[in-house]
This record gives C-alpha cells, structure tokens and sequence, in this order.
C-alpha cells in the first residue's frame, strides 16, 4: 500500500522551500491574495475580494507555521479553536484595508529598495554569500511564482508596512500614567486577621429525617451520580506504518539537494567584546591592548571601574547591533576594531575565529531528513488508511470489523463519565486526544458513530456510542453518612459565618481585634505584605480583593469564607511603592505598545468606513467541511 503512496508524496521535497518563500514575507500574502473571480469570495473589502483559494492557502501557510512553532501536527479543528482561521481573516482584511488607502494616497517604494531587499535575503545567496540570480530564479520556479509576481508581492507588502508604521507610530505613553500604574501594582498592606474556624461550633448535633431529606434534596447536585456512557472505539496511528517505510540513500538526498536553501549558513565569527562607558575608559582600554594586554585581562582589569567583557561565540552579522555588525564583520581572523560608538558606550571587538558561509554536508542533516522525511509518508499513508477505514465503514461493516479488516486495534470502556473516570473513580489514561475525545462521546448520540476525527498529534480515532446511563441521584440510603456529614459541614460552616459578621460589626463600633481574639479563644495573626496579585496571600485569597478595597484606617474590617471556616480581616500598615525608574520605563513601554494597538484598531475602524467589510461564513466555513 505505501508504494504507491510514496511516488504520490515525492512532491514532499518541494514542501520544505516553502518555508524560505513564507519567511521573506512580513506579513501574510501573495500577489493575488484580494483578486480574481471564480467562486464567490470569502470576503469583500471595499473593492477587493478575499478569494476562498487565497484564505485556504494563508490558513494552510499559517497552520504549519503553527505547527513548527509548536513541533507538532496541528488539525484544523485545533487550529480554529484557538481562533487562528479568525486572526487569518483578520490580517487579509488589514492588508486589503491597508493596500486600498495606499493606492488612494499613491504611495510606492521605489525599485532599487526591492532589489536591495532580495539581494540581501540569505535563501538567494550562493556558498560565498553572494546573490545568486539563479538560485533566485529556480526556488521562485519551485513554488510557482515568477520574479515578477515575488517582486510585486514584496513591493505592495512594504507599502503596507510603511503606510501602518506611519499611522501607529505613538507618542511615548505619559509618565504621569506609569507612575500612578505602578503605585497601583506595587501597593502592600499587612493585615490583622482572625480566623475562625467552621469546626469551633461542637453543639451541631443530629438532622432529624425530614430535614436530612430535604437537604438530600435541596442538594441534589452533590449526591448525583454522573451520566455514564458505554464506548468502543477505534485508533489510527502513524507510529503503525513506520515500519513499512524504507528509504534510500537516492531518496534521502532527492530530499537534501531540494532544501539546500534550509541547511545554508551564513558566515559566522568568534568574537569578543569591550565595552567602556565613557570616553576615559575607551582610551584606558585602548591604552592596555597598544600595550599588548589581552581583552580578558583588560576587562579583568578595568571591571571596577565599569568595563565590561564578553565572549560571543560564533555570530551571524545579524546577531549583533546593527551599527557594529558591518565593522567586525570586515576585520579578518585575529583583527581588533577601533572604538565603535552606539547608545551602549564604546565597544572594541577582537574576532578569534572565522568561519565560512557553508551548506551543512548530506552525513551531518540525513537522518533528520529521514525521520522528517518517513514522519511525512507515515502521515499521509494514515490518510489513505482513514479512506480504507471509512469505506469498509460505508459499505455497511460494523466498528469491529472494520478494524479487523484492516488489522486495526478496537477498544471498548465498559462507563465513562464526562470527566473520563469509571464508576471507582479511575482516570482513564491512553485516550487519543483526551479533551476532544470526551467532548465527542458526550455528543454522539446512543448508538451512534461519531465522524473520523484528527488529534493533535496526526492520529485519527472514531467513537460508538454503545450505551447511556443518564445521571440519577443517589437514594438517601445509599448515601446517608455522607449526607449527614454534609449537612453538618454546612451548619459549621453557618455558624462560623456568623461569628465573624458578629465580629466586623464589633470592630466598627470601636471594640479591639484582640478583645475579640480573646472571647473567641483565637489568636491575632499578621499576615506579610500583601499586594494585589496575591502572589503570597494563602489563605487571605478570597478576601483579598475587599482587603485593598478597605479604608486602611484601622477601624474598618471585612469577613470572607476560606478553606477552614471564615477570616476576619482589617488593614494594620500600608506600604507605599518605591520609586523605581527601571519598573516606570517597563510600564511606560507596556502603556505606549497598548496606545500604538490601540491607534492601529482605531484606524483600521476608520478604514472600514471608507472600504466596507463583508464576510461570507457560508463560504469561509465550507472549507473545513
């Protein structure tokens, strides 16, 4: 069977260069992304249309950016709860929004800027880092776009991006803002409390029958046993059809010679570092290397003064500041920079090592291409598997034997609740896609299969239904200790609040919280610092939110239900936020990016107004039917 479906996925080489296509482009789009007739358009922006072929590829590109981020197989059913078909529309009108106000006020990005963005792309670049125009030329072939089409895309992408900076670029945040912020955050109090626990009141005694009853009633939810359902299913998994895969070596560097770009390394150096933060220290520094003192002797030796001295090994002209890169990047092996000013102080770098912009060779990427390379088959065979599996299905097999037919494994749990336990209590382990797998049981109708759903991790898995047993609540009798005990948690529970709304109403009227302590046979305890995020409140949690609400007088006090019984609680101190410039930029930061998301939503609303947004759901859901 999977001899057939190799040759189908021999196209999985070209796969991979996908990935250097999709990472040149800021934002999500391709040239024809909002043109084109055919079918009816997923949405229409002003006067552009949002192809249904066009969100399917960006929903595509965007799933398995997705799933490398995350390492694993995302379905679309994952990706669209977590909102990402949503966040897909979301960028494709933007940039249709975007793209129309940028024809409207004519702007354009010249040429040379283009040229100079693809020529300084490191997936364009030969072995010596030098443009390539026919590597340019025969990856842009591979994924079916012509220089043209990529320049095109690459243009109206940049103006975009020029036209959102434009309007998002927001003034610093005031601050005045930050500071009342950050007093807000950094605010403590330390509290008196007393706890008064439900288990002081001994005189609870016994609930008569009729008021055992009717608290068995009046409770019912706490003496239910949940619905049960029998279930059988059946798993498919790639993991089974690994073991038929072979792979040759041929096939294995089919593979590497089609993502050469993915295995290139840029040039890369060994570098140290000295960084003086005034002009004094840069000429002490400079002083010590004319002297032949070494740049770890010379930070060793300059470090009191505020000398820094750090070790980068083997960077890319990328991983440094930009205004440095070009200059350490020039010197050769063994050389040392003069001073370079930035915003940081003078820096003097020493390159202790070269090495050479390279392709990782066949040996060292083969068996990552392999494991890469069978994962894909193994998942697309699981496909052709699934097909098999429903048509033994359709063709009128039971559940069982259609996974006999197949040589599939078929497992039955005899009652499972909607948490995933069994009657003891067991939690069910081993389940494909526990969350989803539960939720479908619980919706399949009795004597029903659900449809052939996709985990997370590229299995597949179908359900039956076999039996319903609805909840019931429990007969007193089966459950009558723990009832009674309930009903006197309940009453202790009672009292105690009680006591404690005794005990505020008491201390608002001018009586001590230690007089109160001492009737009651309680301690005073003082909690530490409490601030709003409750990081150390413990059991002051609930009463943490009318604690920072009180009157920090002394006098005021609030009751709150915890674990054990009820806290009695009023404010002892209050601990005013330090001043911290380090903590105020941080907020200030936080508060400027929230005005720039901000102005950058308002925006996109005036947009609307002027280029209406109309969104087909019929269409848009009817591709993950």
């Amino acid at each position: 069977m999977l001899k057939s479906i190799r040759k189908a996925t021999r196209s999985w080489a070209t796969k991979g260069v996908m990935i250097v296509i999709a990472l040149s482009f800021v934002l999500w789009g391709v040239g024809d992304i909002f043109r084109g007739g055919g079918p009816p358009p997923v949405a229409k922006v002003g006067d552009y249309d949002i192809s249904l072929s066009a969100f399917s590829q960006e929903f595509s590109q965007a799933k398995n950016l997705r799933q490398r981020q995350t390492g694993r197989i995302v379905t679309d059913d994952e990706a669209r709860a977590q909102g990402l078909d949503s966040q897909v529309l979301l960028r494709m009108v933007g940039d249709a929004l975007l793209e129309q106000e940028a024809e409207r006020l004519g702007l354009a990005i010249p040429d040379g800027v283009i040229q100079d963005e693809i020529m300084a792309t490191p997936a364009f670049w030969d072995e010596q880092g030098n443009f390539d125009r026919e590597l340019y030329r025969r990856l842009l072939a591979q994924n079916g776009f012509s220089p043209a089409d990529y320049e095109d895309t690459l243009r109206r992408d940049r103006v975009r991006r020029q036209l959102s900076r434009t309007i998002t670029a927001a003034p610093s945040a005031p601050h005045s803002w930050a500071g009342t912020l950050h007093r807000y955050r950094g605010e403590k109090r330390v509290v008196e409390y007393l706890l008064i626990p439900s288990n002081a009141q001994k005189d609870i005694g016994e609930p008569g029958e009729a008021e055992l009853t009717a608290f068995h009633q009046e409770n019912a939810a706490r003496f239910t046993a949940p619905e049960y359902r029998a279930v059988s299913f059946v798993e498919l998994k790639p993991d089974a059809l690994l073991g038929e895969i072979e792979l040759s070596d041929d096939d294995l560097y089919f593979e590497y010679e089609n993502r050469l770009a993915e295995f290139y390394l840029p040039q890369q150096r060994r570098v140290e570092q000295l960084l003086a933060p005034n002009e004094a220290l840069r000429d002490e520094i400079r002083d010590s290397l004319q002297a032949s003192g070494g740049f770890r002797e010379t930070g060793e030796a300059l470090a009191d003064k505020g000398v820094t001295h750090v070790a980068f090994d083997y960077v890319t002209e990328r991983d440094l500041l930009p205004e440095v890169s070009p200059t350490v990047f020039a010197l050769s092996r063994g050389g040392v920079s003069n001073p370079i000013e930035t915003s940081f102080g003078w820096h003097f770098f020493w390159v202790r090592d070269v090495v050479a912009p390279h392709t990782k060779p066949f040996d060292e990427v083969r068996d990552m291409i392999h494991a890469e390379y069978a994962a894909e088959l193994a998942l697309d065979g699981l496909y052709q598997l699934a097909n098999h599996f429903q048509d033994e299905l359709a063709a009128g097999s039971t559940l069982e034997e259609a996974a006999f037919a197949l040589g599939l494994p078929f497992v039955q749990f005899q009652a499972i609740d909607a948490s995933g336990r069994t009657p003891d209590g067991t939690q069910l382990g081993n389940l494909p896609d526990p969350s989803g797998f539960i939720e479908r049981a619980f919706t399949t109708p009795e004597g029903m299969e659900s449809d052939l759903a996709e985990t997370s991790d590229g299995d597949y898995y179908i359900l039956r239904v076999d039996e319903v047993t609805p909840a019931t609540l429990r007969p007193l009798d089966t459950v009558r200790d723990e009832v009674i005990a309930a009903w006197k948690a309940s009453h202790e529970q009672q009292g105690a609040e009680r006591r404690a709304q005794d005990a505020v109403k008491r201390l608002s009227q001018g009586d001590s919280l230690e007089e109160l302590a001492a009737g009651l046979g309680l301690a005073v305890e003082t909690s530490p610092p409490l601030t709003r995020d409750g990081k150390n409140a413990g059991s002051l949690g609930p009463a943490l939110r009318n604690i920072f609400e009180l009157n920090p007088n002394g006098v005021d006090a609030v009751s709150a239900p915890v674990a054990e019984g009820y806290l009695v609680a009023r404010v002892k101190e209050v601990q005013h936020a330090d001043l911290d410039a380090e903590a105020i930029g941080r907020i200030t930061d936080e508060l400027t990016k929230g005005l720039t998301v901000e102005m950058h939503a308002q925006y996109q609303v005036a947009l609307q107004r002027r280029y209406p947004v109309r969104v087909n759901f019929d269409v848009l859901n009817s591709i993950f039917r």
